[in-house]
């Protein structure tokens, strides 16, 4: 988890961009501590594909107006075999995109298997593993709807991954005292080199 903050409430949005549905969750992270807010989907009902689109830009709107994120958690781009149906997740995830963005919000992306990592512990988890661990970590009363769970896991995996700040800060710690170590060493070896010089004199 990341360093703890005196108040420091991040309110984490995560979204899970679908053509037919696009799943949205909203947790807070206090003091390594996670609550859930809110979930739920987008469920676009028109047929005309632009207005699916629409539908979904114009949802996402309402969720950040209501709860007020102030950070974005999405899982990254996938390759499918389907070229139609990777066209239409990539446009889908473009407009969600670009409404968060116009909020001005960092957004963070992770990997299929990272979110699945970190949330169940393991890479290849399914959808229903994934389902019950965020049911059981944000003590839900029932599992949420599999987009709305997908949206959610991806926003506990920003609040639960370790910093990458906090990381490069423990490994500038290590190289300094591992410096310190070497210059340690060779004072010693310097202070037994000249002691033996003197020796070697007198």
């Amino acid at each position: 988890m990341r360093e703890e903050k005196e108040s420091s409430v991040e309110r984490i949005l995560g979204i899970d961009p679908g053509s037919l549905i696009t799943g949205w969750g909203i947790i807070d992270y206090d003091n390594n501590r996670i609550s859930h807010v809110d979930n739920g989907g987008i469920f676009t009902r028109q047929k005309a594909f632009h207005q699916r689109l629409r539908e979904i830009h114009e949802g996402l709107k309402e969720v950040l107006e209501e709860y007020k994120p102030t950070i974005v958690s999405m899982e990254q781009v996938f390759v499918s075999k389907n070229a139609q149906s990777a066209l239409k997740l990539g446009q889908a995830r473009g407009v969600a995109l670009i409404t968060v963005l116009n909020k001005d919000l960092t957004v963070h992306e992770y990997a299929p298997t990272k979110i699945k990592q970190i949330v169940t512990g393991k890479g290849r988890a399914d959808k229903e593993q994934v389902a019950r661990m965020v049911q059981t970590l944000l003590g839900l009363p029932e599992p949420a709807q599999v987009d709305a769970s997908d949206a959610l896991a991806a926003a506990i995996t920003y609040a639960l991954q370790p910093d990458v700040s906090e990381q490069t800060n423990e490994l500038l710690a290590l190289a300094s005292k591992s410096k310190r170590k070497r210059s340690s060493r060779r004072k010693s070896r310097a202070k037994d080199a000249a002691a033996l010089v003197a020796k070697c004199s007198s």
